[in-house]
């Protein structure tokens, strides 16, 4: 179930309290008086298409447009988009300014310049457009500026840097020349909700999804909320209201054991402030303009396959290594137990947007499809995305395939430039950018 911020509002849920940042009524009694966005499934599930990649466009009777894509993209080999590398920022060892620990975000200035969160490092490194080192930005600490947990970094207009530190309660700020500027407190709701991730619109519009933490106050009819962050780190239009990720939950025993991929929500920004919204277990991704107005929904053909007990195997071996030898077999077995590996392969584990708006759905890697080698170096938690990239054009056409480098986690995309993260030879990190190289 999905509550839109127009029902939000007429239930009260958006009454936040700039001040305190909590709300005056129920989440989960509003949420139930909502606008109910699966109702719409019925109608997407009936719109005729052709597996040959014909699309077929319907409208309902309220105004919500509906495009149902084939397995085939419209595309021709021609026409077919390609990635060609042309920087990559990191080294072995050497100078530690190009080592990097752990890349957890990458980020690109209106300038070209590349920023680095390094969350082992707990710093942001700030290249310039051809790769050269420019500046570093925070450290470990308590105090203005530093770090004490890992995170992403993102650009406010005017590139203002923002980085979120969860640990320290608050999201730094820099100017665009490296100076630390007053950062603004993490605002829990009810003093539950707090930010799980952060995304930013192309015109620099912040969103948030908001999430329950601390052990205890978890339960299966938990919900999460995109909303929008003003620039003094308050929230404003709430655009929706949905269940929280099952990674999080066992209805019937213990806490769950965290898993990218487990049936939960794939979100991101768009255009004209829009959210795309899906949940990675159906083929679907919907479109909501920042009101919480449903415009849109795109979904392509897919038949869901049962998770195989091969691939439950490479990743109940990640866990065995991690472990260690000396993990006693039968909290081994209650370990897997509880690994939440759900019953289906995803249809799509991540939605990003790239040029002209198109839109970018990852698929799901499976353990298997690796060789022998690269399953002893699998991680679920970083190596469940496929290289393969499903795109779609701003109407919601599906054009075809566009492949990454193996081991590449695209963070961003901009004008024709998509950088990311990528794996080499024994796990040492580099910053790769590549070109966006359109068909004829």
């Amino acid at each position: 179930m999905i509550t839109t911020s127009t029902s939000l509002r007429q239930s009260g849920l958006v009454n936040f309290n700039r001040s305190t940042g909590k709300r005056t009524s129920d989440l989960a009694g509003g949420a139930r008086m909502g606008f109910v966005v699966s109702c719409l499934l019925v109608l997407v599930a009936a719109a005729p298409y052709n597996v040959y990649g014909q699309v077929v466009t319907q409208r309902d009777s309220a105004g919500v447009k509906i495009i149902m894509n084939g397995e085939r993209g419209s595309w021709t080999s021609r026409q077919q988009w390609q990635l060609e590398e042309v920087l990559r920022i990191g080294a072995v060892d050497g100078d530690p300014r190009y080592v990097f620990g752990r890349i957890d975000d990458v980020a690109v200035g209106t300038d070209g310049r590349i920023y680095v969160r390094d969350g082992l490092a707990k710093n942001i490194r700030v290249f310039d457009s051809s790769g050269g080192y420019d500046n570093t930005l925070g450290r470990p600490g308590f105090g203005p500026g530093e770090f004490m947990g890992p995170g992403q970094v993102f650009l406010a207009p005017g590139d203002t840097v923002l980085a979120p530190d969860l640990q320290n309660g608050r999201i730094n700020r820099y100017g665009p020349d490296g100076s630390v500027l007053p950062g603004f407190r993490i605002t829990l709701i009810d003093d539950l909700h707090a930010p799980l991730t952060y995304r930013v619109s192309p015109s620099g519009t912040i969103f948030a999804q908001l999430a329950p933490f601390g052990v205890g106050q978890f339960a299966a009819e938990s919900l999460d909320m995109i909303v929008a962050v003003d620039s003094d780190g308050s929230y404003s239009d709430t655009v929706l209201v949905f269940p929280s990720q099952k990674r999080y939950y066992k209805a019937d025993g213990p806490m769950t054991s965290p898993m990218p991929f487990g049936e939960g929500p794939i979100w991101t920004a768009a255009s004209g402030n829009r959210v795309i919204y899906g949940v990675n277990s159906e083929y679907q991704l919907s479109v909501f303009s920042i009101t919480g107005q449903l415009e849109k929904i795109i979904g392509k053909s897919h038949d869901k396959e049962k998770f195989r007990d091969e691939d439950r195997s490479v990743i109940e071996g990640f866990w065995a290594k991690l472990l260690g030898k000396s993990y006693p077999e039968s909290r081994l077995a209650r370990t897997f137990a509880v690994l939440n590996i759900p019953e289906f392969y995803p249809a799509m584990v991540n939605v990003l947007t790239g040029p002209d708006n198109t839109i970018w759905a990852q698929r799901f890697l499976k353990p298997t499809s690796l060789s022998s080698e690269e399953q002893e170096r699998y991680s679920p938690r970083r190596d469940y995305g496929s290289p393969e990239w499903e795109v779609f054009d701003s109407s919601g056409t599906f054009l075809g395939v566009v492949v990454t480098p193996r081991r590449f986690e695209l963070h961003t995309m901009t004008g024709d430039r998509a950088c990311g993260a990528l794996r080499g030879e024994v796990d040492v990190e580099y910053v790769v950018c590549l070109l966006i190289v359109r068909g004829t």
